[in-house]
């Protein structure tokens, strides 16, 4: 685990913490609900109602919520996801809505959850300034800078040096297309860091490229879970013992609504971002915006984690809502793009095995240089 990276997620925490007071309302709701059990009256039921509903109004609005994937994980590693945001949400539902839990008893667990938040508090204070004096700064962006993080399981790698070799160039070859497309005044991608577990690359990128690579994310998301949609459509299909060939025609289906979907999705970023190019240019572009599409789409197929987060940018550099849907364009809309969709890959779940399996219609050339295996079992 990145020691850095780890003081920024404690820092989210504490700062929502703060900001939205979680302790004060669990304490409140702790308070309440003691009052309720030992005189059950209906104001009191009414004031805890009150009070539990301005705690998940809170939980709901933290930031932790839309952590991107490296965040995240430090957070299930740490043990925060129970003690904060919709974790914290679930976990008191939890206790609320238990048939087998009586009122004194849900009041005993929440009291106890009180004292463990309290304590996590604690911990992760201390945990920041000992870090903090160890001289381990944390890993925020500067004002207004971009990051792509790229997470490879090394499933996907076989372990093995030369694989990692070959996949960082065809990254390098289709970030490129991005790059290019959008204008980006970066020359050569800068590698802000390395972590372990997982192969985690974090690279320096212009606002305007992370939007469009993070839009794409959010697109190829959107493709996966409407194949899901029609897989659950097969399996009806199956279950029903309808003839072979209306499965089989599903199946078709599901192949052509990728193709088309994907084809959408050049159409959609070319649209907004090619008109300075020229006619031939443009066209090359297409073709290879097409192909760095299947290839984003084929890795978070296999478990890759595609992510974007940014610094905090100047006000001035950040637009109104309202302006923001007036222009299409500029750094302000890149940076909230970027904001609203960077952890837009977390709202995949996805199971052992690959479903858009792009890499059956790779090309000849691509397979040839032993950059892509066949599909395998992803292991969690």
């Amino acid at each position: 685990m990145n020691s850095g990276r780890l003081r920024h997620v404690i820092q989210i925490v504490l700062e929502e913490y703060d900001a939205l007071g979680i302790p004060s309302l669990v304490a409140n709701c702790d308070t309440s609900l003691r009052s309720s059990v030992s005189q059950p009256t209906s104001a009191n039921a009414d004031a805890f109602g009150t009070v539990l509903e301005n705690l998940k109004e809170a939980l709901v609005s933290c930031p932790s919520n839309t952590m991107v994937p490296t965040d995240h994980r430090i957070l299930v590693a740490i043990g925060g996801v129970e003690m904060t945001g919709i974790g914290l949400e679930r976990r008191l539902d939890t206790i609320l809505s238990s048939t087998r839990v009586t009122p004194a008893s849900a009041s005993d667990q929440i009291h106890s959850l009180y004292t463990g938040l309290v304590s996590f508090k604690e911990t992760l204070t201390a945990t920041s300034n000992s870090l903090e004096e160890l001289g381990i700064a944390r890993d925020d962006l500067p004002g207004g800078e971009t990051e792509i993080g790229v997470l490879l399981p090394t499933t996907l790698l076989d372990d093995e040096m030369g694989a990692l070799g070959r996949e960082l160039d065809k990254l390098n070859k289709h970030l490129r297309i991005f790059s290019e497309l959008t204008n980006s005044t970066i020359d050569g991608f800068k590698l802000r860091g390395l972590a372990s577990g997982s192969v985690n690359i974090y690279i320096q990128a212009d606002a305007s490229m992370a939007a469009a690579v993070i839009a794409s994310v959010a697109g190829i998301v959107g493709i996966y879970k409407m194949i899901l949609e029609i897989r659950l459509i097969h399996k009806q299909v199956e279950e029903k013992h309808l003839p072979g060939e209306v499965a089989r025609s599903i199946k078709d289906y599901e192949k052509k609504r990728v193709r088309e979907e994907l084809e959408g999705l050049v159409t959609t970023i070319m649209k907004e971002h090619s008109g300075r190019l020229d006619t031939a240019r443009r066209n090359e572009l297409k073709n290879g915006l097409l192909s760095a599409l299947k290839y984003l789409a084929d890795r978070i197929d296999r478990g890759v984690d595609v992510e974007a987060r940014t610094g905090p940018a100047p006000e001035a550099e950040l637009p109104s809502e309202a302006d923001a849907v007036k222009e299409s364009g500029g750094k302000g809309s890149s940076l909230q793009n970027v904001i609203k969709m960077g952890s837009v890959v977390r709202s995949l779940e996805r199971g052992p095995e690959p479903v858009l399996k792009l890499t059956e219609g790779e090309s000849e050339d691509e397979q040839a240089n032993g950059a892509v295996e066949k599909p395998k079992k992803r292991h969690e």
